[in-house]
């Protein structure tokens, strides 16, 4: 790998998935009127660790042969839309989707 191709790897790719999960959860949170901007942000932030933590337990389920690799998705939308019940469906596919993202993305970056 050059030394370019790593420095965009090493320092791109996490930018580029915290744009995108900060983009997801900016619109997921303007859906609904927070009381406040406090509030509304340690929500999308709530919503965006879950996220990640229940997709890494998903892989980690699926690799060790608990939960078929074809149920992954069905197992987290379940366990965030009960963490997080206020949640429109369509918030929740993209907060997953987001988690995803994020987790293949640094899955590619060198250690």
């Amino acid at each position: 790998m050059t030394d370019m191709t790593q420095w965009i790897v090493t320092f791109w790719v996490p930018v580029a998935a915290v744009i995108v999960a900060v983009a997801v959860f900016t619109w997921m949170v303007a859906r609904r009127t927070p009381a406040n901007a406090t509030e509304a942000i340690g929500m999308a932030l709530q919503a965006a660790t879950v996220a990640r933590e229940l997709v890494m337990a998903a892989e980690q389920l699926a690799n060790n042969g608990t939960l078929p690799r074809e149920e992954r998705f069905n197992w987290v939308y379940r366990q965030l839309e009960a963490k997080f019940p206020e949640m429109e469906a369509e918030d929740i596919v993209a907060t997953v989707e987001a988690a995803v993202y994020w987790l293949k993305q640094m899955s590619k970056a060198p250690a």
